[in-house]
């Protein structure tokens, strides 16, 4: 990992709300063009007096500077802004998301509208998409031994040596009753940004992403007749695993964080009291993503047409991506 700070000095009178003083530019270097157009970003905005962080990172990263910053700028695909979104979300720095990944549901800025959505911004032409965020804990007997935030979703999944896939046992409560009791592969209990990851290939609704609201989706259930569910944003959910489990359990974060749990552990699921504010490119609606990234035809129709090599571009990608995940970075 990479992790390097440059700054210039900030010289003027104050200025407004959506000017920059200090801004975090965040690049994923495992995508090729990250490195070169973080320091075109990074150079027009030292030009431009202001105070520029860099962290670079390649694999896995774990940690950021999470200072007073104005903006975030994360050059990455939609995993990158789960990471930054986790982390920046309790300081309540707004992220301005770069799409060098596919699919990109969260990053809809592409590499060459860099430099007019960041002018857009600072001339309060663009608004914040608030994100709901999840609190995971999980309880051992009695005790605290995992707390996550995740801004897709949490998957509890057989995670045993042999790698197969086994059916695993849960009971899901809320604050009053027995929702559930699952057989099944696992459970996903998604944000509605999340609902167009694991949830959506595992037959769950999407969302609007601005919906206050979880979804609950058992993964190949062992009851064909259990279904995907969808609770108020203020409820809690507590899924117990089952006491007499045999199979080793994992929980998983936005799939990129990995916690083991054990028979008679307590996760608990609710909403975060933090939001991830995204910055809205103002360049399309989320229907219109959804058609797009998702390859959705349906002829024309009120005047509208789909282009044909556009959605057979989509539709060739969308097979190279793992039917399972946009969390990864």
């Amino acid at each position: 990992m990479v992790h390097r700070t440059m700054a210039t000095d900030v010289v003027g009178a104050p200025i407004s709300m959506h000017s920059l003083r200090r801004v975090l530019l965040v690049a994923n270097l495992d995508k090729k063009v990250a490195g070169p157009l973080c320091e075109q970003i990074r150079s027009f905005l030292e030009d431009s007096g202001v105070t520029v962080v860099v962290f670079a990172f390649q694999g896995q990263a774990s940690n950021l500077p999470v200072e007073e910053f104005d903006l975030a700028i994360c050059l990455g695909g939609d995993g990158t802004v789960l990471f930054c979104a986790r982390l920046l979300a309790p300081a309540g720095v707004p992220i301005l998301p770069i799409n060098l990944g596919r699919l990109g549901f969260i990053t809809e800025v592409s590499p060459e509208q860099w430099k007019a959505a960041l002018q857009s911004w600072c001339h309060g032409e663009l608004s914040i998409s608030n994100r709901m965020l999840l609190s995971v804990t999980v309880e051992r007997s009695g005790r605290k031994t995992g707390e996550f935030t995740a801004l897709n979703d949490m998957v509890i999944s057989s995670g045993g040596t042999s790698k197969a896939v086994r059916i695993i046992h849960l009971t899901v409560q809320n604050s009053t009753d027995i929702v559930a009791r699952y057989r099944a592969d696992g459970l996903i209990i998604s944000t509605p940004t999340g609902s167009t990851g694991y949830s959506v290939a595992a037959g769950g609704p999407i969302l609007h992403p601005e919906l206050d609201a979880m979804l609950m989706n058992p993964i190949c259930p062992f009851t064909l007749n259990n279904r995907p569910l969808v609770f108020p944003g203020n409820e809690e959910l507590r899924v117990l695993v089952n006491e007499y489990e045999r199979e080793d359990l994992v929980l998983t974060v936005d799939g990129q964080i990995l916690f083991h749990i054990r028979p008679d552990d307590l996760v608990t699921v609710r909403r975060s009291d933090f939001s991830a504010a995204i910055v809205r490119s103002g360049e399309r609606s989320f229907y219109e993503v959804l058609r797009r990234k998702l390859g959705w035809a349906g002829g024309e129709e009120n005047g509208e047409s789909e282009d044909a090599e556009a959605v057979a571009s989509v539709d060739s990608e969308n097979r190279d991506v793992s039917p399972g995940r946009s969390g990864g970075a």
